[in-house]
Order: structure tokens, then C-alpha cells, then sequence
């Protein structure tokens, strides 16, 4: 198990599925995360959140894959274009996974209110790619500032989606200020007018 990152949980409110923080669920989103993708590749898109401490206010964030750890930030821009069109697939995948059981029940139904409770941050560094693989940090947390009526159904989403897409975008040159030479005539008539 690699770890990724360290983040603080002060300023932040911890998500919670049956009065519990969802983090204690991780088994949960495991799972859930087989059956939507069963070929395994969204296994490892959010990484295992472990406290560094009993009533520490830091969460050390790990991951089953070895490869080097690179921050979304980092990365060139075709690997940032290429990462957040593979989030916003998966996202995308969780999603309907999650509506599609919502008038099920037993496990499926559980799944599907779990997956609404689990909080995304908007911030692209929270973002890692492992071995071509997004992974997920401080996911499960949402800004203490934020205005939440109680709990948000899939809060952060998509904030998070329009962030990461807007990060992955080139950025734009600015077009250089048109060259003008002052005291030049326009056309002819001033030309024979200044002689």
C-alpha cells in the first residue's frame, strides 16, 4: 500500500452514511466500484483514507498501486485533457450506477444512498494519477463554509467535474496588441496633404 497524500481535516465536515462517517464504508465503495466496473479499472479511483492518529485532524490517503504518484497539476496538458475525460466517465458511471438501484433494495438500494453521501472536493489537487490511473484524495469531506441544506446528495460532483475539465483545458495565448506606427499617413490623400 503507497501512500499518496496527507490532508487536514480542519475547515472541513465529514460526510456521513447510517451516522457513521463514510469512510468507515470503504468495503462499501469497493465493492460497489466491482460491480460497475467489474474489469477492475476504477478500483483504485478513490484512494483508502487511514487517520494518522486517534482524534488527529490528518488523514494519510493510500493506494494499492505502486507506480510514482503525479499531482493533476503536473501532469502536461494532453495527460490533464485525457484525465479529466476518464473522471468525468467514471463520475458519470457512479452516477447512473447509483440512480439506476435507487427503487431497489437490500444491497443495491444501499449502495446507491451511499454513493449519493460521499462528498467529492472540487479542488483538482486532490487529484493523483498513478500508472495512467486517477486516484481520488480527501474525498468524503466538504468545506465547512459551504452552505449545505443537511447532507448534499452528491455534493461536490459536480463542481468537481467543471473544475477538472477547466483545469485540463490549454491555456489560451493572449493575442498580442496590434502594432500601430503613429505619425504615419493612412492613405495618399494625406500623404500629398503633408508635403
Amino acid at each position: 500500500m503507497a501512500l499518496i497524500a496527507k490532508t487536514i481535516t480542519k475547515g472541513f465536515r465529514t460526510c456521513y452514511f447510517r451516522n457513521q462517517p463514510v469512510h468507515q464504508f470503504y468495503g462499501h465503495l469497493q465493492a460497489v466500484l466491482k460491480d460497475i466496473s467489474p474489469d477492475g479499472k476504477m478500483n483504485n479511483l478513490f484512494a483508502r483514507p487511514e487517520a494518522t492518529s486517534p482524534g488527529s485532524n490528518e488523514i494519510e490517503w493510500s493506494t494499492d498501486l505502486g507506480g510514482k504518484a503525479t499531482n493533476f497539476k503536473n501532469l502536461e496538458p494532453e495527460e490533464k485533457k485525457q484525465t479529466a475525460a476518464l473522471l468525468s466517465s467514471y463520475i458519470d458511471r457512479i452516477r447512473k450506477y447509483a440512480e439506476s438501484k435507487q427503487d431497489k433494495t437490500g444491497i443495491e438500494k444501499d449502495y446507491a444512498d451511499y454513493l449519493k453521501a460521499v462528498a467529492m472536493s472540487p479542488d483538482p489537487d486532490q487529484v493523483f494519477v498513478i500508472d495512467n490511473q486517477p486516484v481520488l484524495v480527501h474525498w468524503g469531506f466538504f468545506c465547512d463554509s459551504e452552505k449545505h441544506p443537511g447532507q448534499g446528495i452528491y455534493a461536490g460532483w459536480d463542481e468537481f467535474i467543471a473544475q477538472i475539465q477547466h483545469k485540463a483545458e490549454p491555456e489560451k495565448a493572449e493575442k498580442p496588441a496590434p502594432c500601430v506606427v503613429e505619425n504615419q499617413p493612412q492613405n495618399k490623400e494625406e500623404q500629398s496633404d503633408n508635403q
